[in-house]
């Protein structure tokens, strides 16, 4: 059964003596994993999940902070059982259409500190919180914005293609960059095609642009323009558009991708496709090849041999062996480091 509002209130008018958002300062709690789990699946909490799930959808948010306020000094309620809950509501948010509660309940859980520590997976000897309250709203508040974005920037395709450009230059917050690229989705292959070629001419002054650019150009399944597109480019999102190029094109598209951008001239772009694009260009011999051939390099040989050391051809394995025993040093160097990243890959398989 639901609370009523005016429970929800009366809770939290209880339990608080000022509506300020301010918290007095508490210790962390130490937990073991496993106790703080099962800690936080209490029964208590399921009348107030039902009721922030209730009043999310009757889109009273000004109840909303009440009860949430009051959850967070309810002396009844275990630490590790409260912050589940918190962390739950603000993934039932994501569910949600852009804002969707007011201000204040965001800025409420964007300034949670949550105190139920547990070890560090990676680093025992540390601690870190069992739920992240303040870095899901963060996410949270990143995909609203990128939605935000995605819906302008689709407005903004019903005119000119610049008035994208516009909007993505006069903007440095990366999820609203990311919401405007997914705009690119609505647009005629036609806009795409004016995008990509006008971000392109500007690339130079404004390498930001690469992104807008490549995506563009992926929509529209154009390799020419990528191409051009790597000739040019200077990191900027490069390894997400190469990415999405590995799952996106057939082999002969991502080959010629990684011609280009090992004909560049940029260490950087050659060394990002040759990361992105060798998984999926493995059992492509020309490709396979470039990469041999890049393995005394100076300056993108470590990448080539960590792009081999990812093949599972035995060819390439005796390739690599034969390499290993050449007169020239670098070049025996960087295929021994990528043999000794095979194996190392291996005995992982075996643990």
């Amino acid at each position: 059964m639901f609370m009523s509002r005016h429970f929800a209130i009366a809770l939290a008018a209880s339990l608080l003596a000022t509506q300020a958002q301010a918290y007095e300062p508490r210790a962390p709690e130490i937990w073991e994993r496993g106790a703080a789990w099962r800690a936080s699946l209490s029964e208590e909490t399921e009348a107030q999940r039902a009721e922030l799930r209730h009043l999310l959808r009757s889109g009273d948010s000004e109840a909303s902070l009440d009860l949430l306020q009051a959850l967070d000094r309810d002396p009844e309620l275990p630490a590790p059982a409260r912050e589940r809950l918190l962390l739950d509501y603000v993934n039932e948010l994501r569910l949600e259409p852009p804002r969707a509660v007011s201000d204040a309940v965001i800025e409420f859980l964007a300034a949670y500190p949550s105190m139920v520590l547990v070890a560090h997976a990676d680093h025992p000897r540390a601690n870190a919180p069992l739920f992240n309250i303040r870095a899901a709203t963060a996410g949270l508040k990143n995909g609203w914005t990128r939605q935000e974005a995605a819906f302008e920037g689709a407005a903004l395709l019903s005119g000119e293609a610049g008035r994208l450009i516009d909007a993505f230059l006069a903007t440095d917050s990366v999820p609203r960059q990311r919401g405007l690229i997914d705009a690119l989705a609505t647009a005629a292959p036609e806009q795409r095609f004016t995008i990509a070629e006008t971000a392109l001419s500007l690339i130079d002054q404004q390498p930001e642009l690469v992104e807008l650019a490549g995506q563009a150009a992926l929509l529209n399944l154009d390799v020419d323009m990528l191409q051009r597109l790597l000739a040019r480019a200077q990191g900027h999102g490069l390894h997400r558009l190469l990415r999405r190029s590995s799952e996106a094109f057939d082999i002969g598209r991502n080959a010629a991708l990684l011609e280009a951008a090992l004909d560049s001239g940029s260490a950087q772009t050659a060394a990002l496709a040759m990361a992105q694009l060798g998984p999926v260009l493995a059992d492509h011999a020309v490709s396979v090849d470039r990469l041999f051939q890049h393995l005394d390099d100076p300056a993108i040989g470590s990448a080539a041999a960590l792009a081999l050391a990812g093949n599972p051809n035995p060819e390439v394995r005796q390739r690599l062996e034969a390499a290993a025993a050449d007169a020239n040093a670098l070049l025996a160097s960087r295929a021994s480091l990528a043999l000794q990243l095979m194996d190392a890959a291996w005995l992982r398989e075996l643990q």
